[in-house]
């Protein structure tokens, strides 16, 4: 079929980049279906359980920091299951969140801070410049992304 082996080397590996480049949830076995309506950005399958233990999920598209700022930027898309949004540095009592942009345009979505294992606090979607002191919290600290078959984005700064 091609004049040499490494001819058709090169060309499967094009193929196969072209595949994952086209097609990134294409080994994602877990894909959640918008139940709930449009304007619902609730999730209906994944569980404060799930979210608390951890799952698998779906790589997030975009991910940026700026450091002068320390504003944190996360893009997803077709996103399932769930996933603690990093930082520079491990979250403390001593910080407060700030959340400048939480949108979800499509499936569901929930963004939430986790504080040793328990569920401490959730943003509301679609409203911007909200606010989550870590005072008083003990334990590892999260910010923390589930959704199913979600678009979202977020945008958010840690104040030390």
């Amino acid at each position: 079929m091609f004049k040499n082996r490494k001819t058709g080397i090169i060309i499967f590996a094009i193929f196969v980049v072209a595949l994952i480049m086209f097609f990134p949830n294409l080994g994602n076995s877990k894909e959640y279906k918008d139940t709930n309506g449009e304007d619902n950005y609730s999730l209906c399958k994944i569980t404060d359980e799930d979210i608390i233990e951890g799952m698998d999920s779906s790589t997030l598209n975009i991910v940026t920091f700026d450091e002068v700022k320390n504003e944190y930027w996360y893009l997803g898309k077709l996103f399932n299951g769930s996933t603690t949004l990093g930082t520079a540095n491990p979250l403390t009592s001593s910080d407060t969140i700030e959340i400048q942009k939480f949108s979800v345009t499509k499936g569901n979505a929930r963004l939430l801070i986790l504080a040793d294992d328990k569920i401490v606090h959730d943003f509301i979607p679609n409203e911007s410049g909200q606010n989550f002191s870590l005072n008083n919290l003990e334990g590892e600290i999260s910010l923390v992304v589930a959704g199913e078959s979600a678009n979202f984005e977020v945008v958010f700064k840690v104040i030390s």
